[in-house]
């Protein structure tokens, strides 16, 4: 079955009472299973995607993307394909998703899962473990040009979920087997901080461990969000889950000491927090 990339853009009109209005939609796929996971804009409109692609081909604005699972793109405000971009793979067993994308300040930073060896664009040759899988985090400018790429990759899998940026540093948080991770970087791309949770996990009716979002302020404070099966622990405040699945809020300071660490009943999506 063929599966597309669908953008839809909505806008808000200001009135006696709000209304959505449809503005355009988009699609880009090839003949297998072509998937967009996250979605980005910048003031002028301009829309950044990523996802993964499993086609032979797949054609983004003028550039055809081949051999790679990754796909980063460009749309301008009336949806037209500005450009396209896949990394490459090396060796058969290679694969690569992107999976969260965030715009900030002229620059677009990209988080996701690799397995074997990627090349992003002639930049940076990353290789996981033969363990498992590793996580990748991306900087590219807005036509398209790789910055830099780096990995977190220990023994075991190790998946990036969501990605934030201020002006001072990049947070990303992840998965490291069944525990939780949170780190951050310069926009160096050098590794300034991480922390893993101590997670209990117990496999009950499909349920996981999972990070879920992740938000920053201007000042700093990172505000993170998941959820758990058994119980977790960060900095020794441990938190016990007594259903299938509970969700878990933790805020850091701008000097990543942990402020909060508090549970809900039910598995938490997303956050905002400014």
């Amino acid at each position: 079955m063929k599966q597309w990339f669908l953008l839809i853009i909505l806008s808000l009109l200001a009135g006696h009472v709000y209304a959505q209005t449809f503005q355009w939609a988009n699609n880009y796929g090839g003949k297998a299973t072509d998937q967009g996971y996250a979605i980005t804009t910048e003031k002028n409109g301009n829309s950044y995607f990523t996802g993964s692609n499993f086609s032979s081909s797949l054609i983004v604005g003028d550039d055809t993307l081949k051999g790679s699972d990754l796909v980063v793109g460009k749309v301008n405000s009336k949806g037209k394909a500005i450009w396209g971009y896949s990394a490459n793979q090396i060796g058969a067993v290679s694969g690569c998703d992107g999976n969260d994308i965030v715009y900030k300040d002229s620059f677009i930073y990209v988080v996701g899962t690799f397995n074997g060896r990627v090349d992003f664009q002639k930049k940076d040759t990353l290789s996981s473990t033969s363990f498992g899988s590793a996580l990748f985090l991306l900087k590219m400018d807005t036509s398209g040009q790789v910055q830099w790429a780096e990995k977190i990759d220990t023994t075991g899998d190790v998946e990036g979920r969501c990605v934030v940026v201020n002006q001072n540093r990049i947070v990303i948080g992840g998965i490291k087997g069944q525990s939780h991770l949170v780190a951050t970087y310069n926009h160096n791309g050098q590794l300034t901080w991480s922390q893993t949770s101590a997670s209990k996990f117990t496999p009950s009716l499909g349920y996981t461990n999972g990070t879920e979002d992740i938000a920053i302020t201007g000042k700093g404070t990172i505000v993170y969000v998941g959820v758990f099966t058994d119980s977790l622990t960060f900095n020794n405040k441990t938190l016990k889950c007594n259903s299938f699945s509970c969700g878990f809020v933790a805020r850091y300071d701008s000097s990543n000491t942990l402020q909060l660490l508090a549970k809900a009943n039910s598995g938490i999506d997303a956050v905002i927090y400014r």
